[in-house]
């Protein structure tokens, strides 16, 4: 992500166990699990439900699609999982402590999207960055910390 200093990490397509996580960010703000989705015409999301319509379909109603939020929110309890068994003891108390914020983020401008009820933040690709270095943690990570972790990955 341009425009944040080197104190920010960004990892892209980091796999653990089954499956992979689109992006993380691990700085002092905390660890952010990103998912990217280039959705088309109008999405909605109830919830933990999501529905696609694109006008192009020939049908009137909307379709259930995978919902990128339980992804999010999986892909984010994977990686708590593996950095607790994967990191050292006073790295390992601090995460156990802490939420890692799952973000999904709707990279297409033309995507229209309605949300009701998210249960994780659902973000514009323009509006990454601010959220992030917005975030006011309960606990932060030192340098020592984030490197260790980004190593571990």
């Amino acid at each position: 992500m341009s425009g944040l200093s080197d104190s920010f990490y960004l990892l892209n397509d980091v796999k653990i166990g089954f499956g992979n996580i689109d992006h993380m960010v691990v700085c002092v703000n905390g660890i952010f699990v990103i998912e990217t989705k280039n959705f088309d015409g109008e999405i909605t999301c109830n919830g933990d439900s999501w529905t696609q319509y694109k006008y192009s379909w020939k049908r009137d109603e909307a379709i259930e699609i995978k919902s990128p939020s339980k992804q999010v929110k999986r892909n984010a309890v994977k990686l708590k999982e593996f950095l607790l068994a994967n990191t050292q003891p006073k790295t390992r108390e601090k995460i156990r402590k802490m939420f890692i914020e799952g973000i999904v983020v709707i990279t297409n401008q033309r995507c229209n999207i309605t949300i009701n009820e998210p249960t994780v933040n659902v973000v514009g690709l323009g509006q990454l960055k601010q959220f992030i270095l917005n975030k006011n943690p309960t606990i932060s990570l030192t340098k020592d910390e984030i490197e260790e972790i980004t190593k571990c990955l």
